[in-house]
């Protein structure tokens, strides 16, 4: 029976610590997600400032 309690145990803090870095990751990729957003973002606005400039460079 102790051994199973140990058993036990060692399961929970192994779940436990599994639980806390796949947080981890989640919080991370959200971030990641959250940037590439924004250089998406930025991007967009490149092209529309650049497309302007053209077409006042051909008028």
């Amino acid at each position: 029976l102790a051994e199973l309690m140990m058993i036990h145990r060692e399961t929970s803090i192994t779940i436990d610590e599994t639980v806390k870095q796949m947080s981890t990751m989640e919080l991370k990729m959200e971030n990641v997600k959250k940037k590439l957003d924004d250089v998406n973002h930025t991007g967009r606005k490149m092209h529309k400032t650049l497309n302007r400039l053209l077409d006042k460079r051909l008028i």
